[in-house]
């Protein structure tokens, strides 16, 4: 049985900024300059349905309605490992552009001396958070 539903899906939008911009940057250095720097052009992809796989309970691309929307990363700019150059992508230097699509920004700075910062644990808890909300 599939969920009808009369209106957009309620959705929430968490973003550990440096795992996935490091994840692209592996892979593709124009897509993950794309993630920085684009954040309105993919949140509105999210909005639309168009970045969201289909299932059983959801046939058709569905309009959401994003009623919160947070952005982790790591508040010291990062170093490019082939030349030591300040990585102009990295989270300082980019978190303005999610501000301005309307995400809350959290400062992770680093904990360890490998960089490694909280944003996982930070997300998880916040999201533990808010399901357990009473609204």
């Amino acid at each position: 049985m599939n969920a009808v539903s009369a209106g957009p899906i309620l959705s929430t939008v968490f973003v550990d900024y440096d795992n996935i911009y490091l994840s692209l940057k592996r892979k593709n250095d124009d897509a993950a300059k794309r993630f920085a720097k684009d954040s309105a052009v993919w949140l509105q992809a999210i909005v639309s349905g168009e970045l969201i796989t289909p299932t059983s309970s959801f046939a058709a691309p569905t309009q959401r309605r994003i009623v919160m929307n947070r952005c982790y990363g790591n508040s010291q700019p990062r170093r490019n490992a082939h030349d030591n150059s300040t990585d102009m992508n990295s989270f300082p230097f980019v978190r303005h552009h999610f501000m301005r699509s309307g995400f809350e920004v959290i400062d992770c700075p680093p904990l360890t001396q490998q960089l490694k910062n909280s944003a996982d644990i930070r997300i998880v808890m916040d999201i533990r958070d808010i399901i357990a909300h009473d609204t």
